[in-house]
């Protein structure tokens, strides 16, 4: 079953259906199709758990990474001789990324609620965290994210390519492999929505271009671009793209929950890549002592 509304769109897949014997209706039960891929064995524990508040929403998380990607583990990267004057720019990347893997909006669970009276009748209500909240996630999620911020992944990511150049060929051939694995997830979650690649992949393969796969044609990137620089961290150069996008009310609801479940899974792969910074300084402090 799908459920499309001007940019909305959602692929279910109905789990129990029962006519109504009192008049023309049915009572449907179903599940977002991209939920269906659960569970998922994990390859590795979800990063940072031990940070967090909600040990089930990070394994929801992980579980649907893992199935797309299957990315290398974290501790199975080598070990890296790391410059004195870049430590304090991976330190902070992995403080943020644990202090973020606190935040409600990380571990709460958010879900999106339809009701239909009727075939052009849909109401869309949220449950979002604050505007407190949703700000403050923002603003600690754009010093990872942010290419521009001193500690963030493309400035992380350069300082271990920098770091890996330095091992024998064959290690660095491995190291390479394994973050370019990582590095082309990231590009995946910047372009699509984690449901939308799950349900592709789920999906037949047989499905035509242009199915209504859930969330399909909203870019991660982009709209986090908008809310960030069109209303919660400054009201600048998206702003007329922000309010283009909320003018109707349910696809403010809508936007507003893409963008958050963007940060999150995005926060998430983040968390990995902190584990991959603890994971090549292991033997850093060892080797000093």
């Amino acid at each position: 079953m799908t459920i499309e509304r001007g940019a909305m769109k959602f692929l279910m897949k109905l789990t129990h259906a029962a006519p109504n014997p009192l008049g023309e209706s049915a009572s449907l039960q179903m599940i977002s199709y991209e939920d269906s891929i659960h569970p998922v064995d994990l390859r590795f524990d979800p990063p940072l758990i031990e940070h967090g508040l909600n040990a089930s929403a990070f394994r929801y998380q992980w579980e649907k990474l893992t199935y797309m990607f299957d990315l290398p583990d974290p501790a199975s990267f080598p070990k890296l001789e790391i410059d004195e004057a870049d430590e304090p720019i991976l330190s902070r990347f992995v403080e943020v990324c644990r202090r973020l893997a606190g935040y409600s909006a990380i571990n709460d669970s958010s879900r999106l609620m339809f009701e239909s009276k009727g075939e052009s009748d849909w109401t869309v209500t949220a449950e979002h965290p604050s505007d407190e909240a949703f700000a403050g996630t923002s603003v600690f999620f754009r010093q990872l994210h942010n290419s521009g911020d001193e500690a963030s992944y493309d400035k992380v990511k350069g300082i271990l390519f920098k770091s890996a150049r330095r091992l024998p060929p064959d290690q660095f051939s491995r190291f390479k492999a394994q973050m370019t694995f990582w590095d082309d997830a990231r590009k995946a979650l910047m372009n699509k929505m984690l449901a939308t690649l799950v349900c592709e992949k789920a999906a037949s393969p047989n499905a035509p271009a242009d199915f209504p796969f859930s969330y399909k044609g909203v870019n991660p990137a982009e709209l986090i671009v908008t809310y960030n620089y069109g209303d919660s961290l400054h009201w600048g150069t998206h702003k007329e793209r922000f309010v283009e996008l909320t003018a109707d009310p349910t696809n403010a609801v809508f936007y507003k929950y893409s963008c958050l479940i963007a940060m999150v899974v995005l926060s998430h792969f983040y968390f990995g890549v902190a584990e991959i910074i603890e994971s090549v300084q292991a033997t850093n402090s060892a080797t000093d002592a």
